[in-house]
């Protein structure tokens, strides 16, 4: 069984033949699956290799977390081969493929809301790590500090970053060397997606850990991903290097482009916003055009033609039937959850939420 920091080949500058065939840790061939009789994957094949993280983006729905359970074991494949680490894992169980050293972060975190954050990890631990299960859990608390001062909370108290980071430190206690993550930024606030991708990017670059990503955040998978793949409708339909993903490709390939890509590719510059397309025209019988949604930053803004756009509703403003939260409302909602929330994180997850309150407003100002 491989170890993160065992049996890494020296890198391509120490004489090691790039691309070559021993340094792959997963190939995935023409590998099909679905759900009863509704196929997903439609002969999706690819390479991981060690020292790699490989992003897997795409639209919702289009088999991102389908592949990563069909790699795991937790869905059967109808066609195809998956191969870890040379070995032939097509038929074998989920339970038997984490024994050849693999982590899994599911969607959703599947965290045990009773339990305290040190027994869900004690529930991680297996004999085969190597090491003591108190061993391990301290290498997990070195590795992700923040989990120290929660060791004797609820799962189920601890904020949706908390959890995150909780369910990445259980898939770290049985020391893998492949790592496999289903969206591990959803719904979490900002300041921890980041806290997540520096421990990424340093499991990966310090601790030899191969990873395979699902994640529709762009700027963590810009982050983390030295390769990236898109996959529509079952299958693999373009791949790009770092490079090229870093260079602002990702957002003239998919349409998922964020303003951190452009401005990574020069397509914004200071002060400037990216407007949305306008709608096609309308009949006469339409009484007033769409108007387009000021950068939050601003109270409104100026079209070419010298019009002014209507600003975004404050904190607290109705839209049709929708209604912004106040930073109040949202210190009450996560009292009521039980959650630990700063006031930063608290007034961090308005701003997340906002471009979301954005797409409504623009909705309602639609004829």
């Amino acid at each position: 069984m491989r170890r993160a920091d065992e049996n890494v080949l020296p890198r391509e500058d120490e004489g090691a033949e790039a691309g070559g065939s021993r340094d792959v840790v997963l190939a995935v061939s023409d590998l099909h699956a679905g759900y009863g009789q509704v196929p997903v994957l439609r002969g999706i094949s690819l390479v991981l290799r060690e020292r790699e993280a490989l992003g897997i983006i795409g639209h919702n729905g289009m088999g991102k977390t389908t592949l990563l359970k069909t790699v795991m074991g937790l869905l059967p494949a109808t066609a195809g081969r998956i191969v870890i680490d040379g070995v032939d894992v097509t038929g074998w169980a989920a339970h038997q493929r984490s024994r050849l050293g693999i982590g899994y972060v599911p969607q959703g975190r599947g965290i045990l809301p009773g339990l305290s954050t040190h027994e869900n990890l004690r529930l991680a631990w297996t004999p085969e790590s190597g090491e003591t299960e108190e061993r391990a859990i301290e290498r997990v608390i070195a590795l992700l500090p923040r989990l120290s001062r929660l060791l004797d909370r609820r799962g189920g108290t601890l904020s949706g970053g908390e959890q995150q980071i909780l369910a990445l430190g259980r898939a770290l206690v049985s020391s893998p060397w492949l790592l496999v993550l289903d969206e591990p930024s959803e719904g979490i606030q900002p300041s921890i997606v980041e806290e997540i991708g520096a421990i990424l990017e340093s499991l990966r670059e310090k601790h030899g850990l191969s990873m395979l990503i699902v994640e529709q955040n762009l700027e963590l998978v810009l982050d983390v991903a030295t390769r990236i793949v898109l996959v529509e409708r079952g299958r693999i339909t373009r791949e790009l290097d770092g490079g090229a993903v870093r260079g602002g490709a990702i957002a003239e390939l998919v349409g998922m482009g964020s303003a951190r890509i452009a401005e990574r590719s020069g397509a914004v510059r200071a002060g400037a916003a990216v407007a949305p397309s306008a709608p096609p025209s309308r009949p006469a019988a339409a009484s007033r055009p769409p108007k387009a949604i000021a950068p939050r930053s601003t109270p409104s803004s100026t079209r070419a033609d010298g019009s002014r756009t209507a600003p975004p509703a404050a904190l607290g403003g109705t839209m049709s039937t929708v209604k912004r939260p106040t930073l109040d409302q949202m210190r009450e909602i996560v009292a009521s959850l039980h959650m630990s929330m700063s006031e930063q994180e608290t007034a961090e997850y308005l701003d997340v939420l906002e471009a979301t309150f954005q797409a409504y407003d623009r909705v309602n100002q639609l004829p």
